[in-house]
């Protein structure tokens, strides 16, 4: 059973983070990467998960995600690229700006009534999503987004085979 509320989610990505390590190996193409997250005074334990996936062999279609867990749930995810999210008709009713059909990149942010997903433009600002450099920019913005401090620290590696 599902505890988490719509404020508790907003309360855990509010909440100040650092990483277990200091040191973020960007995946591999078809790879993915779990780094430990933990709030700041320790009583939190989040994942971020760096996915680079080939979702349809055949296509050899990669998708790429970032995403913030805590104990098995989503807390905050966005889709580079891929399919676009179609919202819920009756989800439009409670957000204002909320689209009907959502192209990538978009962000997921927990909902109790809806998987829903926004523009990520509306959260996050990026020049582009052309090359790698500009997923390492998502994925600083990103760690902002969720309060990971001393980013000034952090070194990302960039595995890019």
């Amino acid at each position: 059973m599902n505890s988490l509320t719509k404020e508790l989610v907003d309360e855990l990505i509010e909440e100040l983070k650092i990483l277990k390590d200091q040191y973020i190996n960007f995946p591999m193409i078809k790879h993915s990467k779990t780094i430990e997250i933990f709030s700041e005074n320790h009583r939190h334990k989040f994942e971020l998960i760096l996915n680079r996936k080939i979702t349809r062999p055949d296509k050899q279609e990669l998708k790429i995600t970032y995403a913030l867990i805590y104990e098995r749930n989503n807390l905050i995810r966005i889709d580079i690229n891929g399919a676009e999210h179609k919202n819920p008709e009756v989800a439009l009713e409670e957000f204002d700006d909320l689209p009907l059909n959502v192209p990538c990149p978009h962000i997921h942010i927990f909902n109790e009534k809806f998987n829903i997903a926004f523009p990520l433009e509306q959260y996050i600002k990026y020049k582009d999503i052309n090359d790698v450099s500009d997923l390492i920019e998502i994925l600083i913005a990103f760690l902002n987004k969720i309060n990971v401090r001393n980013l000034e620290r952090v070194v990302i590696a960039q595995s890019f085979l």
